[in-house]
């Protein structure tokens, strides 16, 4: 367990500052802005997302898996490279089709979001090499100081009163610095010579990342779909409302990335020697993610019980979407590693079936709830969906119904006590 401490502390670091990058700016939007400010904040950062998820099709896991595999470097810098083509194109073709019609300051937000995420795309092929190392140390120093820089910015604009999009820009700035750190300590660096000599590499895998790259696009969609559709039926004031209780729900769920990120390359070594070990390790660490998550639930609705009564009484409706997003977070809790076995199982279709349906299923309560219920109707959506997608459609498929016993297994969070033993 020693030689894990290092690792976890590392690794939860390194992911907390990643999510901050993004939620901590809207969080600080909020507390200096108006409501419709920040919902109008928040639809442009649902929007640039939407237009930018493509990119998840290149899947993490697979691409991890090939590298430990054959320890095969220079499939990174192509993928980066494709990463960023994809957001630039992409963004570029829904600014000009979107000019036609869309003439507000929406429209320069949305430009400016996709822009931080292409510049965040650069670092890919860096973090995951790291990632997969397991050398999350100077990853998470990276990230941190590019952090330090980017946050400042962003309160001392909201202080301030800088126009809101120069909270953005702070963004991409922090971005930009933090690819020039990893580009300045990496051990590779983009040529045309790898670009060309790993293309049969990353061919095999976009191929093996379809079913988990449509399976991802499919989520991001129905999770961000429900602010640009509470957008059309109310007003920017509930998407804002809506869009701080999405924000507190993820930053309580921080803590499940870095058990992925630490638990991949040791359960991908015992699938392949011992599988009793190995479905008991997936419990463990699913466990040890349940526990943090409601952890990370108590202090964060404590926080936000504290927040919104001095400075956020605007967003008090927050609170009620904030715990019925709740159990759609616990379902991702007990489905960290879920995607992970899906990956060493080969099943990736089953992931795909299972979050088109819950997609389409988002989509159509969406469509009947929010109109009649507003944004509760849109936490229920997703409540919905996310059980279905995660929990439920185990059930549907006869080699994923072991699976559901791990989740459920998972519940009781004394597991984890063996995992630390």
């Amino acid at each position: 367990m020693s030689s894990l401490k290092p690792l976890v502390f590392f690794s939860v670091l390194d992911k907390v500052i990643l999510s901050a990058q993004s939620h901590l700016p809207a969080l600080i939007v909020a507390a200096f802005y108006d409501v419709a400010e920040y919902g109008d904040f928040m639809y442009s950062y649902s929007v640039a997302i939407l237009i930018s998820c493509i990119v998840v099709f290149i899947d993490d896991k697979v691409v991890k898996n090939e590298y430990l595999d054959n320890k095969n470097s220079t499939l990174f810098p192509l993928l980066s490279l494709i990463r960023t083509l994809i957001i630039v194109i992409l963004s570029s073709l829904f600014i000009l089709i979107s000019s036609l019609w869309i003439h507000n300051d929406s429209l320069l937000r949305i430009f400016q979001f996709t822009l931080f995420f292409a510049v965040s795309a650069i670092s890919y092929g860096h973090i995951i090499k790291l990632e997969s190392d397991l050398k999350l140390r100077k990853l998470s120093i990276t990230r941190v100081v590019t952090f330090v820089i980017s946050i400042t910015l962003c309160y001392y604009f909201s202080l301030n009163k800088f126009p809101i999009e120069y909270n953005i820009y702070a963004m991409i700035l922090g971005a930009t610095l933090n690819f020039i750190f990893l580009l300045s300590t990496s051990d590779f660096i983009i040529s045309s010579k790898d670009v060309i000599g790993s293309k049969k590499v990353v061919k095999k895998i976009l191929k093996q990342s379809a079913p988990f790259g449509f399976a991802a696009v499919s989520y991001m969609v129905y999770m961000r779909m429900d602010t640009v559709m509470i957008d059309y039926f109310l007003t920017k004031e509930d998407v804002g409302i809506y869009s701080l209780a999405v924000q507190a729900i993820t930053i309580s769920t921080l803590v499940l990335s870095p058990i992925q990120v630490m638990a991949f390359p040791k359960l991908k070594e015992m699938h392949k020697i011992n599988h009793p070990q190995y479905h008991n390790k997936l419990i463990q660490f699913t466990s040890f993610g349940v526990f943090l998550f409601l952890l990370g639930f108590i202090i964060v609705a404590s926080v936000m019980n504290y927040l919104i009564y001095l400075n956020y009484q605007a967003f008090s409706e927050s609170f009620t979407i904030i715990f019925i997003l709740f159990f759609s977070s616990l379902a991702t809790a007990v489905s960290v590693l879920r995607s992970s076995h899906i990956t060493f199982e080969g099943l990736g279709k089953y992931l795909l079936y299972s979050q088109i349906i819950a997609l389409l299923i988002n989509l159509l309560l969406n469509f009947i709830l929010i109109p009649i219920y507003g944004i509760i109707g849109a936490a229920t959506a997703t409540l919905f969906s996310q059980l279905f997608g995660l929990i439920l459609s185990n059930l549907f498929f006869k080699k994923l119904k072991m699976y559901l016993k791990i989740q459920i297994k998972s519940l009781n969070v004394l597991n984890m006590l063996k995992l630390i033993k």
